[in-house]
């Protein structure tokens, strides 16, 4: 992940709004809002196609999903738990891993 200080801006949002988001997470009647919330961090990386290193034999769209999907559950799942960590930690766990494909 190219933006580092994006990651950090994502989990401190989070972070800052945690009870919103464990309300939301928590109630299966809001599906909508997580489907649309994917969507909206899609739409961001596939307009700027830098936002994720590029493997010449993997298409940018491909690999955008990809990373996006792992991300995003690793945020749905540090929202569950309560937050264990910091979310500068979590944004220099996330960046530190290097996806071998």
């Amino acid at each position: 992940f190219r933006s580092y200080e994006l990651l950090v801006e994502i989990f401190e949002h989070l972070s800052e709004h945690s009870e919103f988001y464990t309300i939301m997470l928590s109630s299966n009647r809001f599906p909508r809002f997580w489907k649309r919330l994917y969507t909206i961090f899609r739409n961001a990386t596939n307009h700027n196609s830098e936002i994720f290193d590029s493997n010449d034999s993997i298409p940018q769209d491909i690999l955008n999903s990809y990373i996006l999907g792992a991300y995003f559950g690793v945020m749905i799942q540090w929202i569950k738990r309560g937050m264990p960590y910091t979310p500068k930690y979590m944004a220099e766990k996330l960046a530190s891993i290097k996806t071998v494909i």
